[in-house]
Parts: C-alpha cells; sequence; structure tokens
C-alpha cells in the first residue's frame, strides 16, 4: 500500500475509536445523571408517605 493509503486508514481508525470513545463518556455520564433523578425522586416519595410501587421498587 502506498503511504497515503496508509495514512488515510489509520486516520480512518482513529476517528471511530476516538467517536467510540465519546460516545461512551456520553452515555455514562446520562446514565449517572438519570440513576441520580431517579433516587431523588424515590427520595421525595418515600418522604411524602407516599407507598412504592412494583414499578419503583424495581428502579431501585
Amino acid at each position: 500500500m502506498s503511504d497515503s493509503l496508509k495514512f488515510g486508514v489509520y486516520a480512518l481508525y482513529a476517528v471511530l475509536i476516538g467517536g467510540m470513545l465519546i460516545f461512551a463518556f456520553w452515555m455514562k455520564r446520562t446514565r449517572d445523571h438519570r440513576i441520580t433523578e431517579l433516587q431523588a425522586d424515590l427520595k421525595s416519595k418515600v418522604e411524602a408517605g407516599f407507598e412504592l410501587s412494583s414499578k419503583d421498587i424495581v428502579v431501585i
């Protein structure tokens, strides 16, 4: 293979791997944020004296 073709393939791999890493970190941040929201919602329900439903128990 020519040098320019090798460089193009390596650049493509770098872009794909970088994109996957950015996506993975974004998904983790989104998941952590959602878990925090659910915990706050459940805490407010318990403090207000609501009965927890089976859906809430599954989330816990």
